[in-house]
């Protein structure tokens, strides 16, 4: 139980970058629907979302019983920020739609955005230094990984597709051409951090994940036992790395070339 429990404070800090506001606001923000809303079926709705959240996502006996047969972690933050936001996004609009001063709506609009600009876990006037893309597809996805998702589908070598792709590149593979089988997405189980704490398995830097490490490395015994022994057809890698012995090798031959990557198909 206490493993369960340190389980659910790593998850929670992670996907909320250590902070615990938007939990506190959620529950202020529920307390304030079930007092002011005059319609029973909204004040239960959102009533229940926050009882479904207490006893379920942050019950440990829920949640060690739930592990048993889902991959909890995996889909937390799906869980616990279903109910968030909708909760909160609701009680600052009846908080705004309540006042009957016009004037009064504008002043407690304003409080709400300058709130949700200085006081939530990322401020938004923080992000500047974030770098941006422009995307030109469809899916608002990197170009880089729409090219790789569509040579792999359209290529009649195999009718049964499985790749190795780079790991940043893999969710965008699924969200395209989902037929498409992977080694591993971003679901990667049993990673944990310098202190040996777990971390959520839903994980953007998959440091000591030896399928990835070896693959960075360019380890091309490593990546041709990888693909034999969970039948890979196709192997997509970037083009600054440099391989041990060339993928030809080992069976394989270039397929296509793009601005960043390379892709690989097992020659049949």
């Amino acid at each position: 139980m206490e493993e369960t429990v340190k389980n659910i404070k790593v998850l929670f800090e992670y996907f909320n970058g250590g902070q615990y506001l938007s939990f506190m606001v959620f529950i202020i923000a529920t307390i304030y629907i079930w007092l002011t809303e005059k319609d029973k079926k909204i004040r239960d709705f959102f009533t229940w979302y926050t009882i479904i959240v207490l006893l379920i996502i942050w019950n440990p006996l829920a949640v060690s019983i739930f592990n048993k047969f889902i991959n909890f972690s995996s889909l937390y933050r799906l869980y616990y920020m279903l109910p968030l936001y909708i909760t909160i996004a609701f009680a600052f609009t009846r908080i705004i739609s309540n006042r009957k001063d016009v004037v009064l709506k504008f002043v407690y609009a304003f409080l709400i955005l300058v709130f949700i600009c200085f006081f939530s876990e990322t401020n938004v006037f923080m992000l500047s230094h974030k770098k941006t893309y422009e995307y030109h597809n469809f899916y608002k996805l990197p170009d880089e990984s729409v090219k790789v998702a569509d040579i792999i589908y359209n290529d009649t070598t195999y009718k049964e597709k499985k790749a190795i792709v780079p790991y940043g590149m893999s969710s965008h593979i699924q969200q395209v051409h989902a037929s498409i089988d992977l080694l591993y997405t971003r679901i990667i189980s049993s990673l944990t951090d310098e202190d040996g704490n777990p971390l959520p398995t839903d994980s953007d830097d998959p440091v000591g994940y030896e399928p990835i490490q070896k693959i960075k490395e360019g380890d091309t015994a490593y990546i041709d036992e990888l693909c034999r022994n969970n039948r890979i057809n196709y192997v997509v890698l970037e083009k600054d790395v440099e391989l041990q012995e060339p993928m030809e090798e080992h069976d394989f031959k270039v397929l296509a070339k793009t601005d960043e990557h390379i892709v690989y198909v097992r020659k049949k």
